[in-house]
């Protein structure tokens, strides 16, 4: 009978130190899986506008007016249906729509990152907008 009391608090004291070692873990990295920064800026040469509105089912990072070389990231946990998805529109220096379009930014079910850390940097060009991954994946997402 003493070995099964010295088995349940040795396994007690196994797990108690595999969830402080799992917090800690948690606190520096943020993430128990991968982690992904998406980056979108606007590099439409010219007098153009880049209105970039991006959101999640969970998170909503709002409008974003975005001038030649101006851009905004964001980094977020990866959850297995993690979705994140943008509108964008195109406007010239009077404020007329040049072009629109909708794209996913991130979709964990069409293309899992694959990795610890995933980064995914979005452009909108003359021609539309490209979405480039850190493996070098590149695809265009809308054309204006």
């Amino acid at each position: 009978m003493g070995t099964a009391i010295a088995l349940n608090k040795s396994s007690l004291s196994f797990c108690l130190v595999l969830l402080v070692v799992l917090s800690i873990s948690r606190t520096i990295d943020g993430c128990f899986t991968a982690k992904v920064k998406v980056q979108v800026r606007n590099a439409i040469p010219g007098n153009y506008v880049l209105s970039a509105h991006c959101k999640s089912g969970d998170d909503d990072l709002h409008e974003r007016i975005l001038h030649f070389n101006q851009g905004f990231d964001w980094t977020f946990c990866v959850k297995p249906t993690t979705l994140f998805w943008c509108n964008v529109v195109r406007r010239d220096s009077a404020g007329k729509d040049q072009g629109s379009g909708g794209f996913q930014a991130f979709n964990n079910e069409a293309r899992p990152c694959g990795e610890s850390y995933c980064f995914i940097d979005v452009a909108a060009d003359a021609q539309g907008v490209l979405k480039t991954w850190s493996d070098g994946f590149t695809e265009r997402v809308v054309t204006w």
